[in-house]
């Protein structure tokens, strides 16, 4: 249908594209559609199975949290510069037994 609009609009207004060029823009352009598709599905693709992963993570994270605190007597969370950030009044309450509860929250283990 394009070829036959594309003949028939040429002969009425004098075009400089020929019909070999023509078919050449339109597979370039149905190329291009395609490629940019098959990069938007594989960019979905990536999406859903990052967050699939990350959930399944989370997961993970609590159940042995919750294994951990059915098994221990204290769990604390630490920071990347060994900064409790979690059970900070657990360990405090362990470390003092009874006595003078100072806070141990952000204290450095060494």
């Amino acid at each position: 249908f394009s070829c036959y609009r594309f003949v028939y609009l040429s002969q009425e207004v004098h075009s400089d594209i020929t019909p070999s060029q023509h078919l050449i823009m339109e597979f370039g352009g149905m190329l291009t559609t395609i490629v940019l598709s098959d990069q938007a599905v594989k960019r979905s693709r990536d999406k859903v199975l990052q967050e699939v992963k990350s959930t399944t993570l989370k997961g993970e994270r609590s159940a042995l949290a919750t294994m951990l605190n059915l098994m221990c007597d204290v769990v604390v969370g630490l920071n990347s510069s060994l900064q409790i950030e979690e059970g900070a009044e657990k360990f405090a309450a362990l470390m003092t037994l009874g006595g003078s509860s100072k806070l141990v929250k952000g204290k450095l283990l060494q």
